[in-house]
């Protein structure tokens, strides 16, 4: 945060709200430096332990081959892994039409839809964005800087609380019972993780 707030109790608010640091005005453009760069460290360490503990996760889905998916419509993104459901007939969990499925959910990628047991469901773009992410990366906990980051985009300038009323919504959009979410399950302590658990 960026303010001209500067007694102790706005500072501890703006913290406590999600802010990543606070720098009161005036300030420094050296000082403002450093502690962009200490974010972005951070930030890259992150990206770094994701990588490196995404193959380690258990999956309960078989990778069966490579496919070509896009990340946004028209922006081809290349060998990414289609996985097949546990139980399932064979059906991809992901394939070349840019369907994204799992037990009674359905993201299309393409047409930028989601269905739940066939019928549609209404949602905002950027809990789309955050639903698809969490899809692709399933099994992976994420805390709510990690979903800032990846789906809000490094340049948001908003508090954390922002990940958990998407994440709110999403469950009361989807979840059988959002008080019990099955699907996008609470990781204590660290953020949220998308989930087939049965």
């Amino acid at each position: 945060m960026l303010t001209a707030r500067s007694s102790e109790a706005d500072k501890v608010r703006g913290l406590e709200s999600g802010a990543d640091d606070y720098l009161t005005k005036p300030f420094g453009m050296r000082e403002l430096q450093a502690r962009v760069q200490a974010l972005l460290r951070r930030y890259y360490k992150t990206l770094e332990v994701m990588k490196q503990a995404a193959p380690a996760e258990p999956s309960v889905f078989t990778p069966v081959g490579q496919v070509s998916v896009s990340a946004e419509p028209g922006q081809p993104v290349d060998n990414a892994t289609s996985h097949v459901l546990p139980g399932s007939t064979g059906a991809s969990a992901e394939d070349q039409s840019g369907l994204h499925r799992c037990r009674d959910l359905l993201l299309d990628d393409i047409r930028h839809r989601v269905y739940k047991t066939g019928r549609e469901i209404d949602m905002t773009h950027r809990e789309y964005e955050l639903l698809k992410f969490l899809m692709i990366n399933r099994g992976i906990a994420f805390s709510r800087d990690d979903l800032l980051d990846q789906v809000w985009g490094f340049a948001y300038g908003g508090e954390t609380r922002t990940v958990d009323v998407h994440i709110r919504q999403l469950r009361r959009k989807l979840e059988d019972d959002p008080g019990e979410p099955v699907l996008i399950e609470t990781v204590r302590g660290h953020g949220y993780r998308f989930t087939d658990k049965a």
